[in-house]
């Protein structure tokens, strides 16, 4: 994953931005790059899923963003 990243982009930002719904959308932003944008039916393989991100990528800050579903 990281070879697919820019390693000279300064912004050390890691942002999730979650779209809920009947199908909850997600897209990983990552040095400035979308590295991953998918959609789950279930809440609680997504939470599992955030949590493995968030756990298994360094970033000085970690932005959730949620949506209102339209």
């Amino acid at each position: 994953m990281m070879q697919r990243l820019n390693s000279d982009f300064e912004e050390e930002d890691l942002i999730l931005g979650i779209d809920p719904g009947q199908r909850i959308g997600l897209s990983i932003f990552y040095y400035g790059k979308e590295i991953e944008s998918s959609f789950h039916s279930s809440v609680e393989k997504l939470v599992f899923h955030i949590i493995q991100v968030l756990g298994g990528l360094r970033a000085k800050r970690k932005i959730v963003k949620i949506g209102n579903g339209n």
